[in-house]
């Protein structure tokens, strides 16, 4: 019954104050089983920091080498900008 007031009395102090912040951040890295990597598209942190900055500096371009190499398409795609992302369609 202690502890279920003390844990009562801890949500009222957060929401007193409106929200909860967590404050811990992880530090730890856990790298893949070799098995994963090896079977990976991607297969560092190298070449994924790669494909994301091409993929800011030139969406039009990445997304369609993308849509070409790993997609299989009945016919052709064709491109759009909707301000939401780009479109394919095929």
């Amino acid at each position: 019954m202690e502890e279920e007031k003390g844990s009562v009395r801890r949500n009222k102090m957060a929401e007193e104050k409106g929200s909860v912040e967590s404050v811990y951040m992880e530090k730890r890295v856990f790298d893949p089983p070799k098995e994963f990597v090896e079977k990976a598209h991607i297969n560092s942190m190298e070449e994924y920091e790669k494909l994301y900055k091409r993929s800011i500096e030139d969406p039009e371009g990445f997304w369609a080498e993308m849509a070409e190499e790993h997609l299989d398409w009945f016919n052709k795609w064709e491109m759009g900008w909707t301000g939401g992302g780009i479109q394919f369609q095929g």
